[in-house]
């Protein structure tokens, strides 16, 4: 009697154990940017008349015509969602080709038209033009 309750003892152990590990290596939920913000986005304000903002799965991407056509790609390490009332508040975390890392942060407002507005430049807002850009950039490596 005592050996049968000891088996069940430990098998309920074991059956616990395998439990934890096996949730502990569940995917994790999809890290992507949700598809409603990737695309090309620009602002209609003439500070920004020749600036693009793309972003997609791998990459957040900044042109500018005004600087003699100057691109910048770069690759996103992770992102940060926070739902508030009215708009939702990102922040992309994102590296350069030489491993610098920077913050891109702002706000998504979903009722207001699908506008992003720069965390540091309110005022300003940015409308998505479209898809991501089918251009011929140089391969990038990470």
């Amino acid at each position: 009697m005592r050996g049968l309750r000891n088996i069940m003892i430990k098998t309920g152990f074991l059956a616990l154990a395998i439990s934890i590990f096996l949730l502990g290596c569940q995917p994790k939920e999809d890290e992507t940017l949700p598809p409603e913000l990737m695309g090309v986005w620009m602002s209609a304000a003439p500070r920004f008349k020749d600036d693009t903002l793309e972003l997609s799965k791998e990459h957040i991407v900044f042109t500018s015509g005004r600087f003699q056509d100057f691109v910048s790609v770069n690759f996103i390490v992770k992102f940060e969602k926070r739902p508030e009332r009215n708009q939702v508040f990102y922040t992309i975390h994102y590296e350069n080709i030489e491993e610098q890392k920077y913050k891109f942060s702002f706000y998504y407002y979903p009722k207001k038209g699908n506008v992003i507005r720069l965390k540091n430049q309110l005022e300003f807002e940015w409308r998505k033009v479209g898809p991501k850009k089918d251009s011929k950039r140089p391969p990038t490596s990470k």
